[in-house]
């Protein structure tokens, strides 16, 4: 008989000291969300889990392997499935407190390879900071500047793939990290005497 001293999260036997992760899933207002959706577009319980396999690799909502990409990849899924059901007249239109626009969740998925809005936001974020830092030599041109630099093409922000926007925040990170160890200009005190 095993007596060795097990601490909670911990596998029995397994070689590492450190305790298991164990996922969290979703907020239970994104669960609500997801029963939202399914209910206005009418599906029934094996549609929607069907949905959720193919568009989340779950079973249901309270799986606690739920990522936050997978929400959001099953809403778009299950809200082109209620427009398809709108437009052929099998579910009425959903009221307005509750789907807003029957295309939100399908805009907000990024085109295959293109950048997304996390990445679209953390780049207006970093230009932001930099501009603060470099204040009048931040223009347009300058950005343009680092972006053809750190891909190689001279497109606009919205036009970059997702590898390429990577690329340009890392970019971006590393001159704001330069612009604040360069050292700052002292102001001369005039002498009193």
């Amino acid at each position: 008989m095993n007596n060795t001293l097990q601490f909670p999260g911990t596998v029995a036997g397994a070689s590492s000291s450190q305790p298991r992760r164990t996922p969290t899933g979703l907020p239970n207002r994104q669960k609500a969300l997801l029963h939202i959706y399914k209910q206005c577009a009418g599906l029934s319980e094996g549609e929607y889990r069907q949905i959720l396999r193919r568009s989340a690799h779950v079973g249901s909502a309270a799986d606690p392997y739920f990522s936050q990409p997978g929400f959001e990849r099953a809403m778009a899924a299950i809200e082109a499935e209620l427009a398809s059901r709108v437009e052929s007249g099998r579910v009425p239109q959903p009221p307005r407190r509750h789907v807003p626009r029957l295309d939100y969740w399908r805009s907000k998925l990024p085109r295959t390879g293109q950048i997304n809005i996390r990445q679209s936001r953390s780049i207006e974020q970093l230009w932001s900071v930099l501009c603060q830092s470099l204040g009048s030599a931040a223009t347009q041109e300058y950005l343009m500047g680092i972006i053809h630099k750190a891909t190689g093409r001279r497109v606009g922000i919205h036009q970059l793939r997702a590898t390429e926007a990577g690329m340009l925040i890392d970019a971006l990170k590393s001159r704001i990290s330069t612009a604040l160890a360069a050292p700052k200009p002292k102001e001369e005190i005039p002498c009193p005497f």
